[in-house]
């Protein structure tokens, strides 16, 4: 991040003006109105890193403010969270910690078509390549998925403990 930030000024490129232009996300109203219409939001991390990359202290930190901040700002009694990128090499200890805390409710990873044996976490499929449609995401998905399964690579292992320092 200190490099991005070091490298934009130099060029003299502003976040904030690119965000004003283009919002790359949704405004407070747009996601009240859709809460409104029915569906359920949730949480994402406070700046979308790679959780193998953190210390664990960090990891319940970036989980546990971002599902504090949503269910705050929209008032919501439930609490959902759903990893950037991928919940690699997040262990058991993470999960055991969240559930203790009772805030979270249910949380999301990218593995695909996997067997988590995680309470309450489930693996999902992820449709963010704009220029793939999804029913080929999804059919490839598939595959890997009975790929995984003749091989005996179909479930996800986690440790029992996630390093306390990087």
């Amino acid at each position: 991040r200190g490099i991005l930030d070091e490298l934009a000024h130099l060029l003299g490129f502003k976040f904030q003006d690119f965000l004003q232009k283009f919002r790359p996300f949704l405004s407070r109203a747009q996601i009240h109105n859709l809460i409104r219409e029915g569906f359920q939001i949730g949480s994402h991390s406070i700046d979308h890193p790679h959780f193998f990359d953190l210390p664990f202290e960090k990891q319940l930190w970036q989980t546990i403010e971002s599902t504090r901040f949503i269910q705050k700002e929209f008032h919501l009694d439930y609490g959902f969270f759903a990893f950037p990128h991928n919940d690699v090499g997040v262990s058991n200890t993470f999960f055991e910690s969240i559930a203790k805390t009772g805030l979270i409710d249910i949380s999301f990873g990218t593995g695909g078509i996997i067997v988590d044996p995680t309470k309450r976490h489930f693996q999902r499929i992820s449709l963010e390549k704009p220029k793939v449609p999804a029913a080929s995401i999804v059919s490839i998905q598939y595959g890997k998925a009975v790929y995984r399964s003749i091989i005996g690579k179909n479930r996800v292992f986690r440790t029992p403990l996630t390093r306390t320092t990087r």
